[in-house]
């Protein structure tokens, strides 16, 4: 891989110890960033993330299914879901402005050099200000808990290690790799983009009855369950967010090739399969909060049964002792009104 910074045709590339670079010269004409490694990124982590990518789509859509009606009434299981992986959207787009907030002004040269500043440069090509998720879902799942109080759960103490896990590894990652921050803008802003649309359209169909605990006006209801409740999988312009996948997808390329070497591209490769594997283990952890939850319900149903099950046994009890001591009166009565008549 080569890296370029001169604008001499006869002017040789130094080697960055960050990467291997071959010696490559630059056109007159060219930017002084303009040479570039030869991997496409983007392809290189489909093919390598297919399997895993396939797992992980078959999982949340089966899911999704299960989450909205006729399996469910309300938004409970939706927004138990999104509320962990709206945890990871937060933690990589706050690192991201994070990063760039800390002011470089570097020349070509140090570039070369300085690989702070030359991760500085990649992630501020690769920034894409419009797709940032965390406020909309912040106040998507705000909105939801307004809407129904209690019902409304997020990730519980003690129930989302496979979160917290996620979390953690991306902070500790970035501080180590920032470059990495590809990755995981690839995997989840991808995800809206090439299955979001579809998710979105089962979610709105759902309908207000779903969305709304009460909805005395259906039609206003229906059009405010999208800026309510799912501003996350909606983008402000005319294309649908077609025009900004587009630009994502140039900035990633472009950067990635810029100021990437193989080295850091094979990184970037290794943790998108990582985040996908987090991914899934959140996943299976949303699972087995459901099934907590579940039994937890049944076991309450169950307590509420017996419950009720023990007042029906005293009255049936009651009931039996009037009749058997009526009975008994009843019986001894007529002996003697037997007696009396002389039978």
């Amino acid at each position: 891989m080569s890296f370029s910074f001169s604008s001499s045709q006869d002017e040789s590339h130094s080697t960055l110890h960050s990467g291997n670079v071959v010696s490559n010269t630059a056109n007159a004409n060219d930017s002084p960033q303009s040479d570039r490694n030869d991997v496409d990124l983007a392809t290189r982590i489909h093919a390598a993330s297919r399997a895993i990518h396939h797992k992980l789509h078959h999982g949340v859509v089966g899911r999704l299914l299960l989450a909205i009606p006729p399996n469910t009434n309300s938004p409970h299981l939706y927004a138990l879901g999104i509320s962990r992986f709206a945890r990871i959207y937060s933690v990589f787009e706050t690192a991201w402005r994070e990063y760039l907030s800390t002011s470089s002004h570097s020349s070509s040269a140090e570039l070369s050099t300085n690989d702070q500043a030359r991760y500085h440069a990649l992630l501020s090509q690769a920034y894409i200000s419009t797709l940032a998720r965390s406020q909309r879902l912040t106040s998507d799942l705000t909105n939801l808990k307004t809407e129904w109080g209690d019902n409304i759960t997020t990730a519980q103490e003690g129930n989302d290690v496979a979160v917290r896990d996620t979390v953690t590894h991306v902070t500790q990652t970035c501080l180590k790799k920032p470059y990495v921050l590809l990755a995981y803008s690839w995997i989840m802003y991808m995800a809206l983009f090439n299955g979001g649309r579809w998710i979105r359209d089962q979610l709105i169909n759902a309908g207000p009855q779903f969305w709304f605990q009460q909805n005395e006006n259906i039609d206003k209801a229906d059009a405010l369950i999208g800026p309510s409740f799912l501003s996350f999988w909606f983008f402000d312009d005319a294309e649908d967010g077609e025009d900004v996948k587009r630009a994502f997808k140039a900035a990633f390329v472009e950067a990635s090739r810029k100021y990437l070497t193989q080295d850091e591209c094979a990184d970037v490769i290794r943790e998108t399969n990582a985040m996908f594997q987090h991914c899934l283990n959140i996943v299976s952890e949303i699972d087995l909060v459901v099934a907590l939850e579940r039994e937890k319900k049944d076991e309450e149903l169950r307590n509420t049964n017996f419950r009720g099950l023990k007042a029906f046994d005293r009255h049936v009890l009651l009931t039996v002792i009037i009749l058997g001591v009526s009975l008994a009166m009843a019986v001894s009565y007529n002996g003697r009104f037997m007696t009396c008549l002389g039978y």
